[in-house]
């Protein structure tokens, strides 16, 4: 609703026929209670606060889309995302000329080739992952700008294959990092003959390393998961970056750095944890990140969207951060249940992502609550809900708000799954439209 400057069209849309079943997906979505009174949503023609975020979807508004979108006169530079249902290699083939050279970070979890299946499958054989990694990567590189940075996340069942792909398609110089991400958490279990499997990689490739873009380093709040790593509290004046904490101002630093130079850089850390050093000259990075968890698999854990391989909040805003400013656009044709365009839409960063699992729209999560990407970004939009706050919520102060498109792609196989080969009723297909039914007679060269 803070997206629509009319007030005679939100009061349209809060006094539509349709208007009880947008109320019953706000409850349903834990966005607002059971006795909330749409009057109260308008006070003296303005927007109460309380309620200006919630999201409005246009399925509910059909007569009302085209006035609502009129809102905007770009609206492409309106939208803060698209979410796209559909098979990624026809997505990135079918939208590549409206975002080709346009994506600045692009971060994808695809099929670790585990040989195990969750809620999508993940048993491939090896050349059959190599040609859909290939086939899917090549394209993607077309979406990035030249200073853009890839991130490509796997484990031990096919990192080495990951790499030795991404340097045929990006070349070995852009090479920039193998980040080792140390999941650790409880629940780790021993495993018979063999070490337990404690971390993946992260392989972090430059379309052109001369012209990458890198933030080394920021300067903002303290987060509450640093915080609570140091088991006190910090004042405002700080700096932190990937992880590192250090009190920030300006004249002790410079001499702090300046000990540091002349003890040859040796500095006691501060924590064994911290993913960053100090020197003279600035950020030290480290490639191995110990200080971010995994997301604990239990639904009381508001984070937790019934996906078992899901990453964490924390863990993408490092990446989206490190690599991309406010405004960048950011794409992951690897969805899964939605951390990356979640984290993005919060960092303030414009996004792109593609998944083609059932899980894009609502499920019953286990515990009740109800799960799915849509599911999760009406809640970001919201800035509340069964789940938000969760992940990064809280660090970055978010509230909601903002504005996204999401859609599907009719997939070939279900094309040539509706189509009818035979004299007969055209339209019998029990769960389709008739304009959702390809209708071919009787025909040697058709069949």
């Amino acid at each position: 609703l803070d997206r629509i400057k009319n007030i005679d069209l939100i009061r349209a849309i809060l006094n539509h026929k349709n208007i009880e079943e947008q109320v019953q997906e706000w409850q349903d979505l834990g966005i607002v209670d059971k006795e909330f009174a749409i009057e109260n949503v308008l006070i003296n023609d303005q927007l109460s606060p309380k309620y200006e975020h919630l999201p409005i979807d246009t399925k509910y508004f059909k007569d009302l889309e085209l006035e609502i979108l009129n809102q905007f006169e770009d609206l492409d530079g309106a939208l803060d995302g698209w979410l796209i249902k559909s098979e990624n290699y026809q997505a990135l083939n079918t939208i590549l000329p409206k975002f080709k050279e346009k994506v600045q970070t692009i971060y994808i979890d695809p099929p670790f080739n585990t040989g195990e299946d969750f809620p999508y499958v993940d048993r491939f054989q090896d050349s059959s992952w190599l040609t859909l990694m290939e086939n899917r990567i090549s394209n993607a590189k077309k979406y990035l700008k030249n200073e853009g940075a890839f991130f490509l996340h796997l484990d031990y069942n096919a990192n080495y294959r990951g790499r030795e792909l991404l340097e045929k398609i990006f070349n070995e110089e852009n090479f920039r990092n193998e980040i080792i991400w140390t999941y650790g958490g409880k629940g780790l279990i021993n495993v018979a003959k063999k070490f337990t499997p404690y971390h993946s990689s992260i392989f972090f490739f430059a379309k052109d390393k001369d012209k990458l873009f890198v933030q080394n380093r920021q300067i903002g709040k303290i987060t509450k998961s640093v915080m609570q790593r140091f088991g006190k509290l910090m004042d405002d004046n700080f700096q932190i970056t990937f992880g590192k904490l250090r009190q920030y101002n300006e004249q002790s630093e410079l001499e702090k750095a300046r000990n540091r130079f002349i003890a040859k850089f040796d500095q006691e850390p501060i924590d064994d944890d911290i993913a960053i050093d100090y020197s003279e000259k600035g950020a030290i990075f480290k490639d191995v990140w110990t200080d971010v968890g995994i997301v604990r698999t239990n639904p009381k854990y508001r984070e937790f969207f019934g996906f078992e391989t899901q990453k964490p909040e924390l863990l993408l805003q490092r990446i989206i951060e490190a690599t991309s400013k406010e405004n960048d656009l950011i794409l992951d044709f690897f969805l899964g249940i939605g951390t990356t365009v979640s984290v993005a839409h919060k960092l303030k960063r414009k996004w792109l992502g593609i998944e083609m699992g059932e899980h894009f729209y609502p499920f019953q999560q286990e515990g009740g609550k109800l799960s799915g990407v849509l599911v999760r970004m009406k809640e970001v939009l919201a800035g509340t809900g069964n789940h938000e706050p969760c992940g990064i919520s809280k660090d970055v102060n978010w509230q909601g708000g903002g504005f996204f498109k999401y859609y599907e792609l009719e997939q070939y196989e279900e094309t040539l799954a509706n189509c009818k080969y035979e004299d007969g009723d055209l339209f019998i297909s029990p769960s389709k439209t008739p304009y959702q039914e390809y209708v071919f007679m009787k025909d040697e060269k058709m069949l």
